[in-house]
This record gives structure tokens, sequence and C-alpha cells, in this order.
């Protein structure tokens, strides 16, 4: 009878094709930006499960992927993403909002108190992130960014 070789063997999962992702950043957050964004643009979005979305099993799309890095590597310098907010480019928006949701979820849940600036951004929440929210969170009564983050910290 052959043994069965119980070990986790290592897996790798190869997301983003043709390249690595250290190749997507560089120091500076403009040209990160501008090499993720890319990727971004063919879903629309960095976030590839809107609220509310159950699924039994999940694996990040390589945008999402990009975006936690990208939370993660910047997330000092999230006042960069503000502008985007009111970009006349619908996939900046979205992008940023996804980008801050992370930052806030990621590294000001249980951590750190969220930065009280970015309670104060009175950018509207871009569409379809607002029809998704409402349909989750019915108590969410408001309309920008700035009053979302801290309701996801408080209801997650």
């Amino acid at each position: 009878m052959p043994s069965l070789d119980l070990k986790p063997r290592p897996q790798t999962l190869r997301l983003l094709p043709a390249m690595e992702i250290e190749d997507y950043f560089t120091a500076d957050i403009a040209e990160s930006w501008r090499r993720c964004l890319r990727i971004w643009q063919q879903a629309g979005r960095v976030e590839d499960k809107p609220f509310g979305v159950r699924r039994p099993i999940y694996i990040p799309s390589p945008g999402k992927c990009l975006g936690k890095e990208f939370a993660s590597r910047f997330r000092y310098e999230w006042e960069f993403l503000l502008p985007k907010l009111e970009s006349p480019t619908e996939l900046h928006r979205i992008c940023a909002f996804d980008l801050l949701v992370l930052v806030a979820w990621e590294y000001y849940c249980n951590v750190d108190p969220l930065p009280a600036a970015m309670e104060k951004i009175t950018a509207p929440i871009p569409e379809p992130a607002l029809s998704d929210i409402r349909a989750e969170y019915t108590a969410f009564t408001g309309q920008t960014v700035g009053q979302f983050l801290p309701f996801l910290l408080d209801h997650g």
C-alpha cells in the first residue's frame, strides 16, 4: 500500500502575469499608482468582492492583491488619494475609495485610531460602492467617505 504524503506542499499562485508584484511599486506613490492603475482598470476598481457578497471560498484577484500591497506600503501617505476622490475620472474615484477603505480596515481597525483627518473627508462615496454599502449596511445613512470609514470600523 503506498504511503500518503500528508506534509503540506508549498503552493505558488502567480497572480500577476508578466510582472512580479515588486515591479508595480517604487518609492514614489504617484508612479506606483500609475503602474497599478493598469491592473485595476481591467476590473474597473480595486475591490473584487462588493460589500454584502458572501463566498464559501475567496481568492483575491490580482487587482485586490495589488490594492492591499499599495495600502500597506503607502498607508501613511493616504492623503495622496484625496485629489483622486475628486477626479473627473470614475476609475480614479472608485480606486481611491477602495484603497482608503483598505488602509482604514487593514491598519486602523483594532490597531491605531483612525486619523481624524480621514473622518473629515467630504468627497462623496463613488458608485458602485455606495449602492453596495447601502445594500450591506442599512444603518449607514451617510454620503461621504469621511462618514463611512469610521462607520465601517465600528460596524465592519
